[in-house]
């Protein structure tokens, strides 16, 4: 297991020297991992209900999703959606099928936060009831409890390295003041578009009070959160990002929404760049289907059908910034979008 988040870890600072690491892809949404008391059948189907609870969390982004009654019958019936199911000690191991899930969350009609999710670089002071803030680090017991919440709603989040680089970036006071400019300039080496940063103080009750600066899609985003331990704190807070996300990327699967575009993407060159752009679009989330229809010198035509139509492969494109809005947009009367592949 050390061997495995070393590599993971490895990876993870691969993409941050190597290119722009804007969205990364989450392969365990459909699954969960809940500690059960024992092997029994009450037991099991008990923590079937909430693993599928928890699934449809993430995959939906939306923490409240459970007080719905379509989701409720679901729940009620948790192991019909089930793939495989497998013990280890006292953890029950789940993972759903992925469109029995898509069904469940499209008849409830809410929406798909996909497997493309924004990097988020996660950068934290703490203090003991006034004392000097010091920054979460890497392997730390609070990381930890960070890093399992996170994984509980398929958040990728990624904590600053904390070198010498970082320590001298930015300072305590404009950190702890969330300047926003000095937090942006000092996160630039991560190369990440997406930022969670902020201060917790633990009382001497007990409690925690905290504020928080949340840079997503150009936007800065405040959050104040006051709760009785550190936990409380940080289950709000990544209910808070994740409903964020789900907000500005989530695509509602709906037929009647659904629509064939003509797109025609320019900034290409030769063979290689046409088979990326296809290949790109290929593994959005949102696009059912991918049909070349011309290709011209620098330019490239498709037809696709994709979740949501228009404001759906906005969102899609909008995690990574590899398909951007042409400067030129295309006057043909059949084309739908004129999108500039951007290379990386």
């Amino acid at each position: 297991m050390k061997n495995c988040k070393f590599i993971i870890g490895l990876a993870l600072f691969l993409v941050l020297i190597c290119g722009n690491a804007l969205a990364v892809r989450v392969n365990s949404l459909y699954q969960a991992r809940l500690q059960v008391a024992d092997h029994s059948d009450m037991t099991r189907q008990q923590a079937l209900a909430d693993g599928l609870q928890q699934v449809l969390i993430k995959v939906s982004g939306n923490a409240a999703i459970a007080t719905l009654p379509m989701i409720q019958k679901s729940l009620v019936s948790a192991s019909d959606y089930v793939q495989s199911y497998s013990y280890d000690d006292q953890y029950l191991n789940i993972k759903f099928d992925r469109s029995s899930v898509l069904k469940i969350l499209s008849g409830a009609h809410q929406a798909v936060l996909g497997e493309n999710r924004p990097l988020i670089l996660t950068w934290i002071a703490e203090s003991d009831d006034g004392d000097a803030y010091n920054f979460i680090a890497d392997g730390s017991d609070d990381a930890k409890l960070l890093q399992q919440a996170a994984d509980i709603r398929g958040l990728p989040i990624l904590l600053p390295i904390l070198d010498m680089q970082d320590l001298t970036a930015i300072s305590m006071p404009d950190f702890t003041g969330l300047k926003q400019q000095a937090i942006m300039a000092a996160a630039k080496r991560y190369k990440v578009q997406t930022i969670l940063s902020g201060t917790m103080n633990k009382m001497v009750d007990g409690s925690y009070q905290s504020v928080w600066l949340f840079l997503v899609g150009g936007d800065a985003i405040n959050w104040q959160i006051n709760a009785a331990s550190e936990d409380a704190v940080i289950t709000q807070l990544l209910d808070k990002v994740s409903g964020e996300l789900s907000t500005r990327y989530a695509i509602l699967n709906d037929s009647k929404l659904n629509k064939e575009l003509t797109l025609v993407v320019t900034g290409v060159s030769g063979l290689s760049d046409y088979a990326d752009v296809v290949k790109y679009l290929q593994g959005l989330n949102a696009v059912r289907k991918v049909d070349l229809v011309a290709i011209a010198p620098g330019k490239l035509k498709l037809d696709i059908v994709c979740d949501g139509g228009q404001d759906g492969l906005k969102k899609a494109l909008a995690l990574d910034a590899k398909l951007l809005p042409a400067a030129q947009p295309d006057k043909s009367s059949n084309v739908d979008m004129a999108l500039q592949w951007v290379k990386q």
